[in-house]
């Protein structure tokens, strides 16, 4: 079966088949298996390669996803602390209910579309 396959492939039509002597096609059936085969082994190698790689990078990624978390939990957790001295500050009347929206405001804004005007200086213009 093999064999058809490789002379339907090399042998295209009844006049190239007339210049190809028959000795030396079954050199180039060989030669075509050989070809396969280590296309084959290849292939094979290289998904075991590329499985192994995967598994190491799927650890260091996870790795640092727990990291990020914990990054993140440690920011929730001063913005936390952080809400309650405003609250105190608040309460005891060092700052206004103007001052503490503003503050909070500021301190939960993630938009960075407007870091020009947070970092803006009118007397430098």
């Amino acid at each position: 079966m093999i064999k058809k396959i490789f002379y339907s492939l090399v042998v295209l039509n009844s006049s190239l088949q007339a210049e190809i002597p028959q000795e030396a096609l079954g050199d180039i059936y060989v030669e075509a298996s050989l070809f396969v085969l280590v296309g084959l082994i290849m292939s094979v190698v290289s998904y075991k390669v590329s499985s192994k790689n995967a598994a190491n990078y799927a650890l260091k990624n996870q790795k640092n996803i727990d990291a990020k978390k914990e990054a993140v939990k440690e920011i929730n957790k001063s913005k936390e602390m952080r809400l309650a001295e405003l609250q105190d500050m608040l309460d005891a009347g060092t700052i206004n209910d103007d001052e503490f929206r503003m503050l909070k405001k500021r301190m939960y804004n993630t938009d960075t579309s407007d870091s020009y005007n947070s970092f803006h200086h009118p007397e430098l213009d």
